[in-house]
């Protein structure tokens, strides 16, 4: 069976061990009443990490949509982190965003993506798992269902999609792609 390597992969291998455990805290000053629902933020593993004591095998479903490519999301998501953190964080004076470089998502370094993905799905616990990615993905169709069969069967489904050129200048991308969506009934 062939093995897949590349430039950094030992610095990744054992990711998910290097991820702390942390207690989920209530932060009152963000809550409203008294409900049990919960939003957490910070990193997918860390999250689940911290939520399996109370939720191990409660868990019905678990949808994930990491990014697709190397662009980073927090750059595209500054407005609304600034309104769901409330804080006052000082704005970079050329591109008025907020720092985000501790916000950088393994899934969009190549080296680091198919390693993140399979701690996180290793470590999800749960009945059902509903992953949403598509064929311009960094991680290779292989390398998803070889990740999600360890944790039952797959479906696969797929619809064409056209693809986002930011940079079209009003004309019609060419390039069409699929968006696919994984569903996994967990053993």
């Amino acid at each position: 069976m062939p093995i897949l390597d590349w430039i950094g992969k030992k610095a990744v291998e054992n990711h998910d061990k290097d991820v702390p455990f942390r207690l989920l805290k209530k932060n009152k000053s963000k809550s409203v009443g008294d409900s049990e629902n919960l939003i957490i933020e910070g990193d997918n593993l860390e999250a689940l990490k911290a939520l399996l004591p109370y939720y191990q095998n409660k868990i019905k479903c678990v949808y994930i949509d990491p990014p697709y490519n190397n662009r980073q999301y927090a750059s595209n998501y500054h407005m609304w982190e600034t309104v769901a953190v409330w804080d006052k964080q000082l704005l970079d004076r050329k591109t008025g965003l907020r720092p985000y470089k501790d916000q950088r998502s393994l899934y969009c370094f190549k080296a680091k993506c198919v390693k993140a993905f399979d701690d996180l799905i290793q470590n999800a616990s749960c009945s059902h798992i509903l992953f949403s990615y598509n064929t311009e993905g960094i991680i290779p169709n292989e390398q998803i269902t070889r990740i999600l069969s360890k944790k039952g069967k797959i479906t696969q489904y797929e619809k064409d999609y056209r693809r986002f050129k930011s940079n079209s200048k009003g004309k019609k991308p060419r390039e069409s792609l699929k968006e696919l969506l994984y569903y996994v009934k967990v053993d």
